[in-house]
Order: structure tokens, then sequence, then C-alpha cells
């Protein structure tokens, strides 16, 4: 018997990363740099970490990067670039939750407390939601979309919250993003 929550996570993939180039802080201009947040010093040893010498605590999507707490196993925060001008609503079944390969699945949320509301879960609450990063070539739309589908960019949320006022502020921000072609 499969269980409703065990049916939304994929085994990590073997999903080559290289062409992610993730958050750009000079996304608005060189002149208006607007860096990544830094993680407080007693912060810093537990980031997760990937790459060869394990060098790395930013994970790179199209459009998008996030950094994970590796013993809290969730996204401590994740940083998008928006592009109203050529923004894309993406229509369709959602892609499924995945790993990420690049850091130990020990370090990423499972099925633990994700479920049906009724059985005291929570949902999986995008940090980078779905429609911000999706703008560009038809390509890159597509992978933004599904980037956005890592439980690295997941956090626990109260769905009835996050699909009342939450969600009419994003929609609002972007809504706005794409009729300015900001």
């Amino acid at each position: 018997v499969v269980k409703p929550e065990e049916t939304h996570l994929e085994q990590p993939t073997g999903v080559n990363y290289n062409n992610r180039k993730g958050y750009t802080q000079k996304f608005l201009g060189a002149s208006v740099p607007v860096p990544l947040p830094q993680p407080s010093e007693n912060l810093i040893p537990d980031l997760a970490t990937w790459g060869t010498h394990n060098e790395n605590t930013v994970l790179p999507y199209t459009h998008f990067s996030v950094v994970m707490h590796a013993k809290r196993r969730l996204c401590i925060f994740s940083a998008v670039n928006i592009n109203g001008k050529k923004s894309v609503a993406v229509k369709g079944k959602r892609p499924k939750w995945r790993y990420d390969n690049r850091i130990p699945v020990s370090q990423q949320v499972l099925k633990e407390c994700y479920g049906l509301e009724t059985e005291g879960r929570f949902s999986h609450g995008h940090m980078t939601r779905r429609e911000d990063p999706n703008w560009g070539t038809k390509t890159a739309v597509v992978q933004a979309n599904t980037d956005t589908f890592h439980v690295t960019n997941a956090c626990p949320q109260m769905q009835p919250f996050n699909a009342g006022i939450w969600n009419g502020l994003e929609d609002y921000a972007l809504q706005n993003a794409r009729q300015d072609d900001m």
C-alpha cells in the first residue's frame, strides 16, 4: 500500500545541475547588486555543503538559489530573480517532489511531516514559488518550474494559510511585475 505522502517524492536521480546558474545578484543591473543574505557565523557549520570539496553552500537552480540547514533538513532561505517581461504561466500537471542529488538524502526532509492535513500533516510550501522563476526560453521555463519541486525548496506549511492571504500577496506581486514588464 502506498500512502499519499509517499507518492510525492522521487529517489535521487542523475540530474546534471551544471547548467543551473541560480540567483543572480546583478539581475537589476551592475549598479544595483542585491547579494544573497549571509548566514551568521554560528550557523555556518550547520549548512548543507556540496561540490568536489564540499565547498559550496548555495544550491543554484534555474533563476533561483537555496541554502539548506543540514541538521534540520530544511531550507534556510531562497532567493529568486523574477522577470515580468518574460514571465510564463505553466499549466498542466505539477511535477513530483524530488530530492537534490548534490546533498545527501539524509539532509533533506522526506515524508515525515508531509501528507494529509486531516492526519495532522503539512503541505509542501514552496520557498521560491512555482510561478516566480518561470521566464525565458521554453526550455528554461520548463526547467525552472521543475526545479521548484525539489524538497530543498520546500518547508512545511498549513495549506489554508498559504492558500488564502499569502497566496493573494504572491499573486499580486507577480501580476504587477508582469503588468509593468518588470
